[in-house]
């Protein structure tokens, strides 16, 4: 087994940075299809939801990374951000890459060890990064394929076929730090895919020899034991073998190069449930001769469903379908949990209070002043006297490039709300349903 654990002190490396053109004019197109997936009833809950705009990179003929920004990417339309093709990262050829979640971006070296990084230009596309690199782990050259799940959940196919575990505890600073566990075997046989990848929340999509696309769904990708949804392994897809690179950016979103060279779009709208379902416009063209990019990757949380699912509860009542106990008690803490609950995240810990979703943050180390989609929104936590509470939650539904966030709440004026306002922790900002706000808890799948 190949482990991430040689503890100590981190080492930081910088990387040298250089704002380098590059032209986009083949990169973007419009609508064509691609015989991938065959077309299905959609399962999901309608457009998915997704940070505006979801950053998708790739590696150039010129050795840089280049930032793309897809402003729609939970549909099938082509739109792309100003500036999509800047050049944010220079020399990073030679190792494998692959996405965080988040701005976190993963490196392995070809000596095997592996870094961290953080865009912090994701959503603007600027050459703008947190302390240059920072290696948290040796031994990983070992493993034929590793990629994430976010939250700090990296998955890595050793020579044998086996599924190794990790969980990054540091992935929000960088810090060298590894959840209990880190390197357990999760799964045999997986050696016989050729395409590998996350979905995001334990979802992990692969692809056979014969161009058939599988589901599986990893109920415990927190925790790091063997511990599968039923229906794991669903042939969901064919003629996914026609794909050169194929890349998901959550919620279902993927996106592959065909042999045409282009970029198509695709969204599986069970991710949850692991059905044969896909959105209509599955394969359309959303990019030109993509295939002069290596490695093409993009935040594999873009697109969050826990974001699609409050969001299509906006307008509704604390009955009408219902939350949990929310007939019967004040609603925001039953809303966010319920959203929470139908993408498969473990409500352990939480309860009807609203503060439960601070204290969440707190023990599972996912508590932040960085807003991301499908993170609960937590307002006014303070002590009244008592007890340490908090005044509102909600589910943030996009974290927006111009500083805000779109937030849907439940309780809010009676009904679930939906509002835009100014994302920085501590501000009581104009628009937000309460106030001030006092962090952003990412959920874990445990």
């Amino acid at each position: 087994m190949f482990h991430a654990l040689t503890h100590g002190s981190a080492h930081r490396v910088g990387r040298k940075l250089a704002a380098v053109a590059l032209s986009t004019s083949a990169l973007f197109g419009g609508a064509a299809t691609l015989g991938a997936p065959a077309a299905h009833a959609a399962a999901g809950v309608g457009t998915a939801r997704c940070t505006g705009p979801t950053a998708v990179y790739g590696i150039g003929a010129d050795n840089n990374l280049h930032w793309y920004g897809a402003t729609n990417a939970g549909s099938s339309a082509a739109s792309w951000a100003s500036g999509a093709g800047n050049t944010v990262g220079a020399g990073w050829n030679g190792q494998t890459v692959f996405s965080g979640g988040d701005g976190v971006v993963y490196t392995v070296r070809a000596d095997g060890t592996l870094w961290w990084y953080h865009h912090d230009g994701a959503l603007n596309g600027t050459f703008s990064w947190t302390n240059g690199g920072v290696q948290i782990g040796d031994g990983w050259g070992g493993f034929t394929k590793v990629f994430s799940g976010g939250k700090g959940v990296i998955y890595a196919i050793d020579g044998s076929g086996n599924l190794h575990w990790y969980r990054h505890t540091g992935y929000l600073s960088g810090s060298r730090a590894w959840a209990g566990g880190a390197g357990n075997v999760i799964g045999t046989g997986w050696g016989g895919f050729t395409k590998v990848f996350s979905g995001g929340n334990g979802v992990i999509y692969a692809v056979d020899g014969s161009g058939n696309l599988h589901w599986y769904r990893d109920t415990n990708p927190a925790g790091g034991t063997a511990s599968w949804a039923a229906g794991a392994g669903n042939t969901i897809g064919a003629g996914w073998g026609d794909l050169s690179q194929v890349f998901s950016a959550g919620d279902g979103v993927i996106y592959g190069v065909g042999s045409d060279t282009n970029l198509h779009w695709y969204r599986h709208t069970d991710p949850i449930g692991g059905s044969w379902a896909w959105a209509s416009g599955a394969g359309n063209t959303v990019g030109w001769s993509w295939s002069g990019l290596s490695q093409p990757f993009a935040d594999v949380q873009g697109c969050s469903s826990i974001a699609d699912y409050a969001y299509s509860q906006v307008g509704h009542g604390a009955c009408g379908p219902g939350y949990l106990n929310s007939c019967n008690e004040p609603w925001c803490a039953d809303f966010a949990m319920w959203a929470w609950q139908q993408a498969g995240v473990n409500l352990s810990g939480l309860d009807a209070g609203a503060g439960s979703f601070y204290r969440y943050g707190q023990s599972k180390g996912t508590l932040s002043s960085t807003p991301h989609v499908g993170d609960a929104v937590v307002f006014g936590w303070n002590y009244d006297g008592t007890n340490w509470d908090a005044r509102h939650v909600a589910i943030v539904t996009s974290v927006n490039a111009d500083g805000t966030i779109t937030s849907v709440g439940g309780n809010e004026n009676g009904v679930v709300g939906i509002d835009t306002y100014p994302s920085t922790v501590g501000n009581w900002p104009s628009g937000a349903p309460n106030g001030p706000i006092s962090g952003y808890v990412s959920p874990l799948g445990d």
